[in-house]
């Protein structure tokens, strides 16, 4: 019984690994799917709209997994 418990944890050790890869995969995918802006284009954004502001965080937390 002992093994099919331990096969059990294997698994599901296995599938979570599966799935961040996959999802690690996915943001990679998205991330290489935003074109880049030159900087004639980045200039042309901040005469019409400004710099970019740095903003502070209100709050910030962190979580340990």
């Amino acid at each position: 019984m002992s093994i099919i418990l331990e096969e059990k944890v294997l698994k599901e050790m296995i599938k979570e690994a599966v799935r961040e890869v996959i999802r690690e995969e996915e943001f990679a995918l998205f991330l290489s799917r935003i074109p880049e802006v030159s900087e004639e284009e980045q200039l042309e954004i901040e005469e019409n709209y400004g710099e970019p502001v740095k903003k502070i965080a209100a709050m910030s937390v962190e979580l340990e997994v």
